[in-house]
């Protein structure tokens, strides 16, 4: 149970119990990220079409379709969730 644990307690080295000194930097930060119905088209044309699912495993075929005919998709979703 312990395999993990025993080994990188073999292959570790002692302390010196020294903890180097992280200067405070200011680092920005985001809060808000404003897009559009129209930035989306517009990525989604850049994309190659190479009809592989990404990681949402739904091909790009899928997202130009929506784009192109959305009320297609709406209904097509919507008879999806039906059956």
């Amino acid at each position: 149970m312990h395999l993990i644990t025993d080994y990188f307690v073999s292959v570790g080295v002692a302390s010196n119990n020294f903890t180097p000194h992280i200067r405070n930097l200011e680092v920005p930060s985001l809060h808000s990220i404003d897009f559009g119905e129209h930035d989306i088209s517009a990525a989604n044309e850049k994309l190659k079409n190479n009809l592989s699912a990404g990681p949402d495993c739904l091909p790009l075929l899928l997202y130009l379709i929506i784009d192109l005919f959305p009320l297609l998709a709406v209904v097509t979703f919507e008879l999806m969730r039906l059956f």
